[in-house]
């Protein structure tokens, strides 16, 4: 059984970042088929995108999706989220492990043994540290919405709607539909169906295009240190994918 330096749950933007600040001897173990989720699959594109970038790294990556026409200035195409940081994993030689479940996180002789569950069965790795930025910190609720894609034809003028976001293409938006923290799925669909069937006349040309598959979530800022060498860091906090990886190449949450 293979021992690692330092295990990540989550490909998740901070969790990437961790990883590339760690280097060898670092594995990711991702649930889900792809990077990203905490934004992706939540169709969070992130809000205050020219906020200051303290690493090299997030600087080139938000450079990076500047250059493929995904980002301009506050306005951010979600759908390229994906490919870019699969490219920079691949980049990075960075070492990761998909459709990976942690199922426990075990104290053993000054380390940890990591279960989880695959495809292929149950799967056990030894770890001198465990970064967790998937799993919600207690008690530390910030907000919570169900997200949506919207669209509309032609070249509208985006709506100055509060939970309005705009994309980089024209007709292209997404909107936040706050819900309480107890709210389940059905719920917020059912909550979400009934405000767009009454939208206000700003929203009239707008369609929604799907509904995000899981919540948005926001915490406090700040990590929860279960033990020693066990610490969870919720990615989705962060205001944009770039910060979170800011933040992940820095560790700062983690000190």
């Amino acid at each position: 059984m293979k021992r690692y330096r330092k295990i990540i749950y989550g490909a998740t933007c901070y969790g990437i970042g961790t990883a590339c600040r760690c280097g060898r001897d670092t594995l990711i173990l991702e649930p889900g088929i792809h990077p990203g989720s905490e934004f992706a699959d939540t169709f969070n594109p992130g809000r205050f995108w020219a906020h200051p970038l303290r690493t090299m790294p997030a600087r080139d990556f938000r450079s990076d999706l500047e250059a493929r026409g995904a980002l301009d200035g506050k306005a951010f195409h979600l759908s390229a989220l994906i490919p870019a940081l699969c490219r920079l994993i691949l980049d990075r030689e960075l070492e990761i492990k998909l459709n990976h479940t942690v199922t426990s996180v075990i104290p053993e002789e000054g380390g940890l043994r990591i279960r989880a569950a695959a495809p292929e069965g149950e799967c056990e790795f030894l770890t001198a540290s465990f970064t967790d930025t998937l799993s919600l910190p207690k008690g530390r609720h910030a907000g919570k919405s169900l997200n949506a894609m919207i669209c509309a034809g032609g070249n509208p003028v985006p709506p100055d709607f509060p939970g309005f976001t705009r994309g980089v293409f024209p007709g292209e938006g997404y909107f936040r539909c706050p819900v309480a923290a107890d709210c389940t799925y059905p719920e917020a669909r059912l909550l979400l169906e009934k405000f767009w069937r009454n939208r206000p006349a700003v929203l009239t040309d707008w369609s929604i295009m799907g509904t995000a598959m899981r919540f948005e979530w926001k915490m406090e800022n700040g990590a929860e240190r279960v033990s020693q060498n066990h610490v969870r860091v919720f990615s989705g906090s962060y205001r944009n994918a770039a910060v979170a990886l800011d933040a992940g190449f820095l560790g700062e949450a983690e000190l």
